[in-house]
């Protein structure tokens, strides 16, 4: 952060404005880590934007592109024009922190097991009506204020809670992609990695910029017509859909997460056209989870998703394609038997007494091209892949009761489930413990080895430092 990137309030009433906001902050819980006091009110001069005729100023933020005025702010209610200037009113300040598993974003194919320090600002570029969060993304700097954190104290604090990854979540992170760009900056400096839970309505630059030092990317796919966005979230399907685009080629790591609303967006038609269209333009191995919708905000008289209707959504999309697919938002006896009537169901008990225990083991698997090279034969790849995906798929989907806390427990299962997968391994190829020994070797290499054969799973206690980036 540059100090000419810095301003400091000029006026009388806006630094009583301030000081005002910041009493309010301390008797807001969550909102402020520690208590600490807003000693240094800033503004930032926001990026993404071009001055227009008569003091107006056009935002290149998101797909909105909002004229805003002088004295006025843009959709999201966190970028203001003040006198020509365009700022940001919400960098360092996050409303929200909190320490979260990594599966709950959801990211399952992202460092398994790792906590992720999650924060958020106020401010949204949707305005969902069936919002989880609407208290803070349809909120205002003024309504929900927040003291300022600095990027730098961002990270320590993510560092000393042992976490091993940043994740802008809650509200919508691209209204503060310029905070977030600094956050994981300082957060890298520490050997810290970084995810965003999106919307996905972001232009190409700030998207590029974006991808091209973040750990991982989850776009909420709302639903596949441009009417649901438009009457529901007040925004449109095609520049989320560029996005998922950008991200394939870019080679940043994604998973897409679709809320299933009853009556809304979960015709079989759709969601067929939609899974079809992910297989096609994104590729089978994008991971793609089917949350279970529980009334909230505008949207409080419709009822939960039912089960079937996930259970269908997930077989829709395995007929057309997609390799990974997941149901969440769906735990316990529901869970069980959705996957159950799926056909899914573990045999022999042997999946349940190696995973049950376990929420950050799902079975993630290393898409075979990505092994090509290791390998040197992408048939034989693309054969083990299968043979092994079959075997491994009820594993996957057994809806898992608990979280390990105990490292040594945890590394303990990790190292039956890789001898499981050794053993597969050597079945689908065909090849010998030598070949398997080769592959250990190749995962130091970080598969430059020409040696790595066989095993497909992807864990923390396995690839742990990939971060989520094949290579």
């Amino acid at each position: 952060m540059h100090e000419d990137d810095i301003v400091q309030p000029i006026t009388r009433r806006e630094f009583l404005r301030g000081a005002c906001f910041a009493l309010a902050a301390g008797a807001l819980s969550g909102c402020a880590a520690h208590g600490e006091s807003d000693a240094a009110p800033t503004l930032y001069k926001a990026k993404y934007c071009e001055r227009l005729s008569n003091g107006a100023i056009g935002c290149q933020l998101c797909p909105h592109a909002c004229v805003i005025g002088n004295g006025r702010r843009g959709h999201c209610g966190v970028r203001e024009n003040r006198n020509g200037v365009l700022y940001s009113l919400v960098y360092g300040r996050p409303c929200i922190t909190n320490l979260d598993p990594i599966e709950k974003k959801p990211l399952f194919h992202v460092l398994p097991g790792a906590r992720a320090f999650s924060l958020a600002t106020v401010g949204c570029n949707f305005t969902c009506k069936f919002c989880q969060n609407w208290d803070a993304s349809q909120a205002t700097v003024e309504t929900l204020p927040a003291p300022y954190k600095a990027p730098q104290e961002i990270a320590q604090n993510a560092s000393s809670e042992k976490a091993r990854l940043l994740a802008f979540t809650y509200t919508e992170p691209t209204v503060s992609s310029e905070y977030i760009l600094d956050c994981v900056a300082a957060a890298r400096e520490l050997g810290i990695g970084s995810v965003v839970v999106s919307n996905g309505f972001i232009q190409k630059e700030p998207l590029l910029d974006l991808a091209k030092c973040l750990t991982a990317y989850k776009v909420d796919l709302k639903a596949f017509t441009d009417d649901f966005y438009h009457t529901t979230c007040g925004g449109r399907l095609a520049p989320v859909l560029d996005t998922l685009e950008r991200l394939a080629a870019a080679g940043t790591w994604f998973e897409v997460v679709v809320l299933i609303i009853p009556g809304m967006n979960d015709s079989p038609e759709e969601l067929k056209r939609m899974s079809g269209w992910i297989v096609k333009t994104l590729g089978p191995d994008v991971p793609v989870h089917f949350s279970r919708y529980h009334p909230a905000y505008k949207l409080q008289n419709l009822p939960p998703t039912p089960m079937q209707t996930l259970a269908r959504a997930r077989e829709t999309a395995q007929a057309e394609g997609c390799h990974f697919v997941y149901l969440g938002n769906v735990a316990g006896d529901e869970g069980r038997a959705a996957h159950d009537r799926a056909g899914h169901r573990a045999e022999a008990g042997v999946a349940k007494a190696v995973l049950a225990p376990a929420l950050e083991l799902r079975g993630h698997l290393v898409p075979p091209r990505r092994l090509a090279r290791a390998a040197g034969d992408l048939a034989h790849v693309v054969e083990a892949e299968r043979q092994q995906y079959r075997l491994l798929q009820p594993l996957i989907d057994l809806p898992l009761a608990g979280s390990l806390a105990d490292g040594d427990a945890r590394l303990a299962l990790v190292e039956q489930v890789q001898r499981m997968v050794h053993g597969v391994a050597d079945l689908a190829l065909g090849r010998g413990r030598d070949a398997v020994t080769g592959f250990e070797r190749g995962i130091d290499g970080g598969f430059e080895s020409g040696e790595g054969h066989g095993c497909f799973l992807r864990c923390g206690g396995l690839f742990g430092g990939f971060f989520g980036k094949w290579r």
